[in-house]
């Protein structure tokens, strides 16, 4: 080997020690945090720059909107005439008004609101814009229909430009209805009514004109009659009116089930008019089902269902299914099928079908005839809402930094790939030596 080259590889290899010295020095740099440089003596230090607040988009700002200051009373831009008006004793067949003005007590222009804190209470008000100085006219309308005793109601009128600068102001409005006629109870129901011999129920009619009566009682129901009682006086909440009792009759005869009926109801108070009362009432017989009423648990068209009811007696003697019906759209297929229980003391029902094809709301009854008490007749309601299926969510492909992605391309027609599909690999990331 000549002395040239060998000098060569004695400085190549120095190069390469000069380099990997230098590279370890950057990663120390990089890695260690920088030492603060020390001041020198006499030298006062340097103050730091103030640190900077770091702000998150994922935490909301809860710093105070301009104009608003917590614990801080804001001030006043509007000016009522009074903040309460009492109507005092009122009918519930008349609506009232309270009229009132708005004045801009502010140096500025301004945009108002009103509301009030019941939907039985209308505001209004005239202009929604005031000039410094500038007042408006308002207007609360208080429906008193279907209530009684002591009301409170809330208006309030917000400024809403400038934005929370200003207080809002309000008026509590106050009242106490005086119904002209009074029911109790307001609605009447009569459970488990035995359908051989019916059920009575009463409600009490009340009224404060002098020589109070109740003219008629007309039923949309053949099921539910009524006995019109003569007028006496009575005590209601402390009043002295004149009552009229109403004997309901429910049931007697009826078919087995679920019986609704209005009650139109005419008194000779002129200021009222005829006013309705709905009655309802459960007609049972010594046979029962349960459920009384089905829902189907399908939703979807042309879907197969199954369900089942379980007939009984209610004094546990046993009995025989004379015949099953079911009376329902054509265009739903049904079958129905009955196993008897222990001894013939009970029986299950089950219904199984095909949805309709198109969607809609579908009903129906299973008419179950027995040989209970010589005959009852059962029937049992049967509902589904029948609707199309939701179409799936188109999930997004998982994309990794680099990679390029296949949104937009289209692929080949009649081409197909199998097997596994292959994990996309990540770019490799470079570690610290």
């Amino acid at each position: 080997m000549s002395k040239t080259n060998h000098m060569l590889r004695i400085v190549a290899a120095a190069g390469v020690a000069t380099s990997f010295a230098l590279t370890a020095m950057t990663w120390a740099q990089t890695a260690a945090p920088a030492t603060p440089a020390q001041p020198a003596k006499g030298v006062a230090p340097t103050p730091s720059a103030a640190p900077t607040k770091s702000i998150d988009p994922a935490q909301p700002d809860t710093a105070p909107k301009p104009g608003f200051i917590p614990g801080v009373k804001q001030p006043e831009a509007i000016q009522l005439e009074k903040s309460q008006h009492d109507w005092g004793e009122i009918s519930d067949r008349k609506p009232v008004d309270y009229d009132f003005t708005v004045k801009n007590i502010s140096e500025e222009t301004i945009k108002i609101s009103i509301a009030a804190s019941c939907g039985c209470t209308v505001p209004v008000v005239e202009k929604n814009t005031l000039a410094p100085g500038e007042v408006t006219q308002a207007k609360a309308r208080f429906d008193p229909k279907g209530r009684s005793g002591t009301q409170t109601k809330t208006v309030t009128i917000t400024v809403t430009d400038p934005t929370q600068k200003y207080a809002s102001q309000s008026i509590v409005l106050t009242s106490t209805v005086k119904a002209l006629v009074m029911l109790d109870p307001p609605k009447v129901h009569l459970p488990e009514v035995d359908h051989r011999n019916g059920a009575t129920a009463k409600l009490t009619v009340s009224g404060r004109k002098e020589g109070f009566a109740v003219l008629s009682v007309e039923s949309n129901n053949p099921a539910v009659t009524t006995k019109i009682g003569e007028p006496k006086p009575g005590d209601v909440g402390g009043e002295k009116l004149t009552t009229v009792e109403i004997e309901i009759e429910a049931g007697k005869g009826a078919n087995i089930g679920d019986v609704m009926a209005q009650l139109m109801i005419k008194t000779n108070d002129d200021r009222v008019e005829p006013f309705p009362v709905m009655v309802s009432a459960q007609i049972v017989g010594t046979a029962r089902a349960n459920p009384g009423n089905v829902f189907l648990r399908v939703s979807q068209p042309s879907t197969p269902f199954t369900t089942q009811v379980r007939i009984d007696s209610r004094n546990g003697t046993a009995f025989k299914i004379r015949g099953i019906d079911v009376d329902t759209a054509s265009s739903m297929s049904l079958a129905t099928d009955v196993m008897p229980g222990e001894g013939g003391k009970y029986h299950m029902l089950t219904l199984a079908g095909m949805t309709p094809a198109t969607p809609g709301y579908i009903q129906g009854t299973i008419i179950i005839e027995t040989d209970v008490d010589g005959g009852e007749t059962l029937r049992v309601p049967f509902t589904a809402s029948i609707r199309n299926p939701a179409p799936p969510r188109p999930q997004a492909a998982a994309t990794v930094p680099g990679q390029p992605t296949t949104a937009g391309v289209k692929k080949n027609a009649g081409v197909q790939t199998s097997g596994a599909a292959r994990p996309v690999a990540a770019p490799a990331v470079p570690t610290k030596p």
